[in-house]
């Protein structure tokens, strides 16, 4: 290829990624509104027992690659009843984000990370300990490295409130 073939080839990629991503978002948001009244009623009906709306975590786990090299996201928590959600970005630019439900002490999440490469889903189980500063256990996502499920202990540690107490948790 020459010179301007090259920059032909870039003009249109930039020009229909332009056209393309806005549609994307369109059609990923028309689907998510249509199948919110599918939402599961009993996830609904759970008690939260464990307020994390307005608080910011730091959350710790090996690396995909690396188990003796530590990770650290920051998320900031939204909830509703018992359903939460929580984005972050990591140090590498990657973004982010936790989805799911809290009861009997548990948080339980689906969880997508974003970055350049990639998206990846996993998932995040993990108990709060007694002294409510503290949530620990499993991280699971597809590594795309290893080209296999990894699954690493996840540390939960709160660092703030960014509202008081009574304005936490939105109920239903």
């Amino acid at each position: 290829m020459d010179g301007v073939s090259v920059a032909q080839l870039v003009v249109s990629t930039v020009a229909a990624t332009m056209v393309a991503a806005p549609l994307v978002v369109i059609a990923y948001l028309a689907g998510r509104r249509s199948l919110s009244p599918e939402k599961s009623r009993r996830l609904d009906q759970l008690l939260p027992d464990i307020s994390l709306g307005g608080t910011v975590w730091q959350a710790t786990f090996d690396g995909d690659a690396d188990p003796g090299v530590t990770q650290t996201i920051q998320f900031s928590f939204i909830q509703v009843g018992s359903r939460v959600v929580a984005d972050g970005h990591s140090p590498d630019g990657t973004h982010h984000s936790l989805e799911g439900v809290i009861h009997g002490g548990r948080l339980c999440c689906v969880t997508i990370d974003e970055n350049r490469s990639g998206i990846w889903l996993g998932t995040v189980t993990a108990e709060m300990l007694a002294d409510h500063n503290r949530m620990t256990g499993m991280r699971t996502r597809w590594s795309p490295v290893t080209q296999s499920l990894m699954v690493r202990k996840v540390v939960f540690t709160q660092l703030h409130n960014t509202v008081s107490s009574t304005e936490r948790t939105v109920s239903h």
